[in-house]
């Protein structure tokens, strides 16, 4: 599941015509409410559907403010 949404997500940053990028969200949509009502119950369903709204909100653009928090490593 995984690799099939991530895959989709990928061809939809990677194209250039935005009437594309809608036709792959409908796609990615369609995928995603389809195993939604297969395992709704499923936390990796839950996740990967929380996932797809900000791209679905944003319409397709690329996120603009990634933000890596830094890590701290705690010596003994």
């Amino acid at each position: 599941m995984w690799a099939q949404y991530l895959t989709n997500v990928l061809n939809i940053y990677m194209d250039d015509q935005l009437n594309e990028k809608q036709n792959r969200l409908n796609k990615l949509n369609k995928i995603v409410t389809n195993w939604h009502n297969l395992l709704p119950s499923s936390h990796l369903v839950e996740g990967l559907h929380g996932a797809f709204q900000p791209l679905s909100d944003r319409n397709v653009d690329r996120p603009n403010n990634i933000h890596i928090p830094p890590v701290y490593i705690l010596k003994p």
